[in-house]
């Protein structure tokens, strides 16, 4: 357990920091984290503990560090809105907000519009259904990055979503752990797609090579 992130005040050529499973949750200043490591690309908070509190109200929008890439926050216990100074990560590729509790609406197309530089995000676990995946909810421009898609362990069921097809950069796509039950449309380049603990009958009803 860690009680004070103090101490990384002094590592300003760090550019790579994995505190995965280490507990922080209730650590002091853990904002400086965000605005105090100015070399920092790559960030890993999967596993610690952390609440909406640990981050919302300590984190200086106005300094947050712009060269981050990788940033995994997820395995936490987040449950209020997407955090404030994601908008100002324009430099991150690699988002994890894998069981943060998605389940507004709003919030998956959010983090798509929010941060139009993501290549690979990862979002498991975080309640989403096929209502947060229908096209009203998406505006299909900010999807044009985004090469790695997780969202296994949601609610998305039945009808395969048709949204996935205009994806075109797509390459790599996990939907397991979801209950679909319906074929599989063609995905432009798609190079890797995982069904695996679906609601397929037989193996027919996936028709993706068809």
């Amino acid at each position: 357990m860690v009680d004070d992130m103090a101490w990384t005040s002094s590592l300003s050529s760090l550019e790579h920091l994995d505190l995965s499973s280490v507990d922080l949750h209730g650590a002091q200043n853990m904002d400086m984290l965000f605005y105090m490591l100015p070399s920092l690309k790559e960030l890993s908070l999967s596993d610690c503990g952390l609440s909406d509190a640990d981050l919302g109200p300590f984190v200086n929008l106005s300094r947050i560090l712009p060269n981050i890439r990788h940033l995994d926050l997820g395995h936490n216990h987040f449950q209020g809105p997407l955090p404030g100074f994601l908008q100002n990560m324009s430099s991150l590729t690699f988002l994890d907000l894998s069981y943060f509790d998605l389940s507004l609406a709003w919030n998956f197309a959010n983090i798509l519009s929010m941060i139009p530089s993501l290549s690979e995000l990862h979002l498991s676990g975080c309640r989403l259904d096929k209502t947060q995946l229908s096209s009203p909810h998406l505006n299909l421009s900010t999807l044009s990055n985004i090469r790695h898609l997780v969202l296994s362990e949601n609610s998305i069921e039945g009808v395969f979503p048709s949204v996935f097809t205009n994806m075109t950069s797509l390459r790599v796509l996990d939907l397991s752990r979801n209950m679909l039950n319906s074929s599989v449309p063609i995905i432009p380049h798609l190079l890797d797609l995982d069904l695996s603990d679906n609601r397929f009958k037989q193996i027919g009803d996936v028709g993706i090579w068809k």
